[in-house]
């Protein structure tokens, strides 16, 4: 086995470089954009990021709602997002907030998400992750 240590690794196309096993199989990609936000110290009525990569701004849109805005721009509206919330003694899940509306949820620049209870209402979480992955 070798370790390599690198300051950058740079790929030769638009897309994050592919990882693969020593056959040549694919087995993964970096991720395209993440962040983690939470309440803010010594203002619980805001939120602050904590952490990220590739992401410009968090809007906290109503209770429970949030718009995610990319630095640079996701390759398409397809990608898969991943999400955490957490709160003291409730179930949280962070899902795409599609809502009733004609507004896609999920745009190169942006992504809508709303954090609710197990019964499916809008609940303000205390802290928040979010990982996008797209490959297009």
């Amino acid at each position: 086995m070798s370790t390599i240590n690198l300051g950058v690794l740079k790929s030769t196309t638009a897309n994050p470089p592919t990882m693969q096993s020593q056959n040549g199989i694919d087995r993964g990609k970096f991720c395209r954009a993440w962040v983690s936000f939470g309440r803010r110290l010594g203002d619980g009525a805001q939120y602050e990021v904590m952490s990220q990569f590739n992401t410009l701004a968090v809007e906290d849109t109503g209770v429970g709602t949030y718009t995610i805005t990319f630095q640079n721009a996701l390759p398409s509206n397809r990608c898969a997002f991943a999400g955490a919330a957490s709160m003291m003694d409730e179930i949280i899940a962070v899902i795409i907030n599609a809502g009733n509306g004609e507004t896609p949820p999920i745009t190169t620049t942006t992504v809508n998400i709303r954090t609710c209870t197990a019964n499916v209402q809008n609940f303000d979480a205390q802290y928040i992750s979010l990982f996008a992955y797209g490959d297009q």
